[in-house]
Parts: C-alpha cells; structure tokens; sequence
C-alpha cells in the first residue's frame, strides 16, 4: 500500500549532531493520505543555532497510511512536513507542523481548487 507499516529511525548523523545529549522521548506519527496525489512526509530536527536535519522521510500513497516512529536526544524540537515527493506545477504548497513527544494522528487533505496541503487531527 504505502511501503513497510513501519519506519524506526536514529540516524547517526543526528546522533552525532545531538553529541552529550541524554535520550529523552519517543515520537510515532501516524499520517492518513487522504489527498489525490502521493505525499513526501519529512521529519526535520531542530537545535538552537544550528539548521534544520531532516531524521526521517516516508512517501505515503493517495489513501494510505505511514507510520514514523522516532527516538531523539533531548533538546532536539521536531517538525512535520508534508509536500509533493518531486516539484511539479504547479506544485501545491507544503503544510508544516511542530511535533510533541508521544503519539500523533494525523490526516493530510488538500482542496482540488487550492495548492495547500493541510495536516488535522485524525478522528478518534
């Protein structure tokens, strides 16, 4: 349907660029693709002073779903990204989303007449 159920990453670079750092938490996202198009999930890392890592990336087909389950080093904020896999026109625009520890379900939507992606909660 979408590729493996599961996707467990800690990356060495992020291990090496977290360096001292105690584990702290885990995160598992659970995304529904309820768009017409396949979507590029990414999960970017984030430190004071320090730019962007993207620690995980799964594609996830029109009415599929992805799971990313990740462990990261205390400090680190994490961010969602939905987007197109490959720029494309025009391409719609990409929705972001800050993460909290634990777990988090969510639905990616798109308007046919808007080039918006949109991330909401999943219904219970």
């Amino acid at each position: 349907m979408g590729g493996a159920p599961l996707t467990f990453i800690v990356p060495a670079v992020l291990a090496g660029a977290l360096a001292g750092c105690h584990p702290k938490g885990g995160y598992d996202i659970l995304l529904r693709n309820s768009t017409d198009r396949r979507i590029a999930a990414r999960i970017e890392a984030l430190r004071p002073g320090e730019q962007p890592l993207t620690v995980s990336t799964r594609y996830v087909d029109p009415g599929s779903r992805g799971t990313m389950l990740l462990r990261v080093e205390r400090g680190a904020r994490l961010s969602l990204e939905v987007s197109e896999p490959a720029p494309i026109d025009p391409a719609p625009s990409p929705a972001r989303i800050d993460l909290l520890p634990g777990k988090t379900a969510l639905v990616v939507r798109r308007d046919p007449e808007s080039p918006q992606f949109r991330l909401e909660p999943a219904p219970r």
